[in-house]
């Protein structure tokens, strides 16, 4: 490669000029302030961390208040091709059966990510035990019903 000489009698400071030019447009535009699209977004106050809202620090949350309480009537099918269903006394299995009137199910929304789960025939919902048993509850518990 060949090496490069300045001629004409170029002189040094314009030389040193030339090299620091882009450096000095660099530093004079990163000075500059800049014009972004968050200037008119309000500001959030923290929020304690028992606070039973879902908002986070510096996080979109969205609300979900129009969802609570909904109810759907559902069937819930499992991956060994059995419906869950809630019998008169309250005991719960499956069967194989689409037309089995006690595996038509209601899905209410309770909370953001809670439902309630109860048998429309039998009246009763769907809850389990300490120990991982599932049962049939005549009315609500909050420990044990809510998934």
């Amino acid at each position: 490669m060949c090496k490069w000489k300045v001629t004409k009698g170029a002189s040094a400071w314009f030389r040193l000029s030339c090299l620091s030019l882009p450096l000095l447009l660099l530093l004079l535009c990163s000075a500059l302030p800049v014009a972004c699209h968050d200037t008119h977004r309000a500001v959030r106050a923290p929020r304690g961390a028992n606070s039973s809202s879902s908002a986070v620090v510096g996080r979109h949350v969205r609300s979900y208040n129009h969802l609570t309480g909904d109810v759907r009537k559902r069937k819930l099918f499992s991956y060994q091709k059995f419906f869950l269903r809630i019998d008169k006394n309250g005991k719960v299995n499956g069967t194989k059966s689409k037309d089995d009137p006690y595996s038509t199910l209601e899905i209410k929304s309770v909370d953001v990510g809670i439902v309630a789960i109860k048998g429309i025939q039998s009246n009763y919902y769907l809850a389990i035990n300490k120990k991982g048993v599932v049962y049939g509850a005549v009315s609500i518990i909050f420990s044990s019903f809510l998934f």
